[in-house]
């Protein structure tokens, strides 16, 4: 029994060993059930991000291998191979992330989120310009994600949207973190510019991909005066102008034109600034650019066409220039050195060598400066502030024109080859080509906020057309626009181009000073600087049409340019057309005065013009009746000569004008009697008849049909005048026929002789040197002599002898010998006695002419009238 009870005792033992070991054994499999833990658990996330997984059980990170895969590929995938993996956040989704290690499993689900667009929890409301929009609390943008939960930490930037002006700046922290909320708050917002519907964006770019909103629409209102801003000139009439210059006096009072509406003038930037400006005092202001350096542009087949119109100075030019339109070649001036171009001549001291060829500018300070300053300073001298702003330099064209380089409403306001000389379709007008546009360059280089205050002008070459074929009117395809009322069409070579009550105009002097080589200054000691005339005379012309003054005088009764009639104001484009080239307008408005200036005498009555001016009119002349009835009128049929003192200026101012026998006299006193019909003798004739204005007449003299009237430009007291400033609200606008007449050219100014004032030249009367005042017997037979002395300023070998006339005598024979033995020149002139008609009360007598370059002269010299010639005393010479 023992046996038996040992041997089961044994076998439980064995069973129970056996038992041990199976647990031990197959421990693993029964395991195979439990679950490994993932972090993050059921995370959500932004789509193109990663996303780092890691596997652990009871707490601790598996060791060994793992296997790592995501239910939904498309949305997420994940790499790894130990306990930590990165799972690639593709797109907006769900998947399940699982881990595998030996037996053990885990999962987790992810979310894939995107952001969605920012929203304004706190919208921007209407704010004062540059002032914090929303000061109490800030603008608030909120990012949130498609599930709606907040994007903490997320950079969200704000700039404008919509920008009414175009011009508005938006300034603060522009850029905000957002918090836990999702909330990014921008609490010191501005906007720097006046504007109804602004908009702002709020940026974000998280990695799900950039995503923006926009506000709800505000406005930016002005600060303080409204008569501030740019859309109340004075013309308009709802904001005071205390001196009516067309700048309400708001503007002048600040000292500028508050643009961006935040009720200050601080910079060019947001204002348009008037320096200077004075609310009691009449003020203009203009701003200029030039043309740039630039060659000939002449057309030529040849050598030989390259000395232009008799310019001799370009005697070595060659034919070796790139195209031009209308020819293969272009003339070239060569050059090693500046020098070598400003020894052509004297309108040439500014050009330079550039590319070993001479090129010129336009740039009025570097052809004579001052000369706009001497304009600032005539109209300072009549209580009104012109103020000048110097711009800078555009691309060389050879014709500035009114017309456009495209209209797609106007064909015939497109800039042709057959006009201008240029044209797109060509592909020769445009910057800098052979002809541009006006308006082109001004919107390129002109700021458009300047137009509520400043007149702009170009200085070019050549303006409206390039050649005279083009020029002509005759019908031909492209012609050149008529002006206002079916009136000229441009000139060529003319000296500028106006909007008549507008802020746009050109001065170009190209055919006057480039082309002709018109001298800049005069050499005589203390004389005036020409160019002060030709160049300030044709600014202060073509400013003057900007203002509304027409070549014949007045300005229109309406704002609207297309409307003159007499007696209000009077050009070619009148209704009847009115003269040019008026005797008794003295004003630069007027061809006889536009380039050689207003000319006076040393005392009332005085012939030798001792200073010369540019100006306007002062006075309406004749001051008397003495023609027609009427003070202010000359009629050219019915003069009279009975009047002791003309027009009865009661100034030294002198006059020009062409007599009853078209003999122009170039200087003759505005105080005392006139010889209107050329007899030689002023009143004797107290019926006289006259053509003043054979220039206007085609040159024809001999058709006294027409009636001149005066008319004053400038007002009698300081600071009045008649000009129209409101240019704001002038209907001329940009329209083509709403500019000035046809003007004046070179050849025509030569032709007529106004292109220069007249210069005073020393003559000595033979025979008789006894006595101070020579002996001359008018209408005696016998010869009397001048001797025209040369001088520094005068070489008598530029005299043209034809032109010589002493009290209407011509010459008979002239010689060149030295008759003061000064070791210059002198140029002595034989007349018939006869031939002379003088006053016998006369005490002076004149010698009048013109050189060869048009310029006229007077010299005068004392005489005494007697009834018989007396004998030559040999003596004298």
């Amino acid at each position: 029994m023992k046996e038996l009870h040992r041997t089961a005792i044994n076998r439980h033992v064995r069973e129970a060993a056996l038992v041990i070991f199976l647990v031990l054994r197959f421990a693993p499999l029964c395991s195979a059930t439990s679950t490994l833990t993932l972090s993050p658990t059921n995370p959500r996330q932004l789509s193109n991000s990663a996303l780092q997984f890691t596997a652990s059980h009871n707490g601790k990170i598996v060791d060994g291998p793992v296997s790592w895969t995501s239910s939904n590929p498309a949305v997420a995938t994940i790499t790894g191979t130990s306990s930590t993996a990165t799972a690639n956040l593709l797109s907006m989704g769900t998947t399940t992330i699982t881990a595998t290690h030996g037996g053990q499993r885990g999962s987790t689900s992810l979310t894939v989120t995107v952001a969605v667009t920012p929203v304004f929890t706190v919208q921007p409301t209407n704010t004062n310009v540059s002032a914090i929009i929303n000061p109490s609390g800030g603008v608030k943008v909120r990012l949130l994600d498609n599930l709606g939960d907040p994007l903490p930490g997320q950079n969200v930037t704000i700039s404008i949207g919509i920008n009414p002006p175009g011009s508005g700046t938006l300034t603060g922290t522009l850029t905000q973190s957002t918090g836990n909320t999702g909330t990014a708050i921008f609490p010191n917002l501005k906007i720097d510019w006046l504007g109804t519907g602004y908009t702002l964006v709020a940026s974000a770019r998280p990695s799900s991909g950039a995503v923006s909103g926009t506000s709800a629409e505000f406005d930016e209102l002005r600060v303080g005066d409204v008569c501030l801003g740019p859309d109340t000139p004075a013309c308009q009439g709802t904001c005071g102008d205390a001196d009516g210059d067309g700048l309400n006096d708001a503007w002048e009072i600040a000292g500028g034109v508050d643009i961006n509406g935040d009720g200050l003038i601080t910079d060019s930037v947001h204002d348009v600034l008037l320096p200077g400006a004075n609310p009691n005092t009449p003020d203009i202001y203009v701003h200029y650019d030039w043309m740039d350096y630039g060659g000939l542009d002449y057309q030529c087949t040849a050598d030989s066409d390259c000395p232009q119109n008799g310019n001799s100075q370009f005697g070595t030019a060659t034919c070796t220039g790139p195209p031009v339109p209308g020819s293969a070649k272009s003339c070239v001036q060569s050059c090693q050195a500046n020098s070598d171009c400003q020894a052509l001549g004297e309108a040439h001291g500014s050009d330079r060598c550039i590319a070993n060829v001479c090129r010129h500018t336009h740039d009025p300070e570097a052809l004579t400066a001052g000369a706009l300053d001497a304009v600032a300073s005539r109209f300072a001298s009549h209580g009104i502030n012109l103020h000048i702003e110097r711009g800078q330099a555009v691309p060389h064209s050879h014709v500035v024109s009114f017309r456009l380089l495209n209209d797609p409403q106007d064909q015939s306001n497109e800039m042709t080859d057959q006009c201008e000389g240029g044209s797109v379709f060509s592909g020769t007008a445009g910057a800098g080509k052979y002809a541009e546009s006006y308006y082109d360059l001004k919107s390129t280089y002109f700021d458009p906020k300047m137009v509520s205050a400043y007149h702009y002008i170009i200085f070019g070459h050549y303006s409206g057309c390039d050649t005279a074929d083009h020029c002509a009117n005759d019908g031909h395809t492209g012609a050149c626009p008529r002006t206002m009322n079916g009136g000229a069409t441009v000139a060529y070579g003319q000296g500028g181009y106006s909007k008549i009550n507008g802020d746009d105009f050109i001065v170009s002097l190209g055919s006057f000073i480039n082309d002709k080589e018109a001298p800049l200054t005069d050499p005589a000691p203390g004389g005036s600087p020409l160019g002060h005339f030709i160049i300030g005379g044709t600014f202060m012309h073509e400013l003057g049409h900007n203002l509304g003054l027409r070549h014949g005088g007045g300005v229109s009764a309406t704002n609207d340019p297309n409307t003159c009639y007499p007696p209000d104001c009077e050009d070619e484009n009148t209704v009847p057309a009115e003269p040019n080239f008026k005797p008794n307008y003295l004003s630069v408005m007027n061809y006889r005065y536009q380039l050689g200036g207003v000319e006076n005498a040393s005392v009332p009555g005085g012939f030798l013009p001792v200073d010369t001016r540019l100006d306007y009119s002062t006075q309406v002349l004749p001051t008397v009746p003495i023609s027609d009835g009427m003070s202010g009128v000359l009629d050219e049929a019915s003069l009279d000569e009975s009047q002791p003192y003309g027009f009865a200026s009661g100034t030294s101012d002198l006059f020009s004008y062409s007599d009853g026998r078209c003999v122009t006299h170039s200087a003759w006193p505005t105080h005392g009697p006139v010889d209107w019909d050329g007899s030689g003798v002023a009143g004797d004739n107290s019926e006289a008849v006259a053509d003043f204005d054979p220039q206007s007449d085609g040159g024809a003299c001999g058709q006294p049909t027409d009636k001149h009237r005066g008319h004053v430009d400038w007002g009698p007291a300081p600071g009045q005048s008649i000009f129209r400033y409101g240019f704001q609200c002038a209907p001329s606008s940009d329209n083509p026929r709403g500019v000035s007449p046809a003007e004046l050219n070179a050849d025509d100014a030569r032709r007529v002789h106004v292109l220069y004032s007249a210069a005073t030249v020393n003559i000595v009367i033979h025979p008789g040197c006894k006595s101070e005042a020579k002996l001359v017997a008018p209408g005696e037979a016998g010869p009397v002599t001048i001797a025209l002395m040369g001088a520094d300023d005068l070489n008598v070998s530029q005299v043209d002898v034809s032109s010589l006339r002493f009290h209407g005598a011509r010459p008979m024979s002239t010689s060149v010998t030295d008759v003061d033995k000064d070791g210059k020149s002198d140029l002595f002139v034989t007349f018939n006695m006869a031939d002379v008609k003088l006053d016998p009360k006369a005490k002076t007598a004149r010698l009048t002419g013109w050189l060869k370059n048009s310029r006229v002269f007077v010299g005068e010299a004392q005489i005494h009238v007697v009834t018989s010639p007396v004998k030559e005393d040999p003596s004298c010479r």
